[in-house]
């Protein structure tokens, strides 16, 4: 698995490859709790593109993750997850608790049309 970030303006956006499943979950919690403690954005972006896989472990990552953003004011989406990881955000309702974008530009797009929360 790889993580990477980069910022844009004001959003953050985090970058994931390989398995978000329960041996990768708390790199995952341990990179964005890191990024939390500097704070210099509004908004952060996951970014699925490259995740071929999740399980239970890496969907709690991603709510706990969203239930941390918000409690500090800062937005979170997530975009382009594939076909599989859709299905799976839809059959667990994800996708009613966090906004899913099909592409990172309508992700920042959205973002910015939102404003800061």
């Amino acid at each position: 698995m790889g993580l990477s970030q980069r910022i844009e303006n004001d959003i953050c956006i985090v970058s994931i490859t390989g398995e978000l499943n329960i041996t990768q979950a708390k790199e995952v919690r341990l990179y964005v709790n890191t990024l939390l403690d500097g704070k210099k954005f509004r908004a952060l972006i996951m970014n699925l593109k490259e995740i071929t896989a999740i399980d239970s472990t890496g969907l709690g990552v991603i709510l706990l993750t969203y239930g941390r953003l918000t409690k500090n004011n800062i937005q979170f989406v997530i975009c382009q997850p594939d076909r599989n990881v859709s299905r799976i955000f839809n059959d667990v309702y994800v996708n009613r608790i966090i906004p899913i974008f099909n592409t990172e530009e309508d992700a920042l797009a959205g973002l910015r049309i939102g404003g800061s929360t």
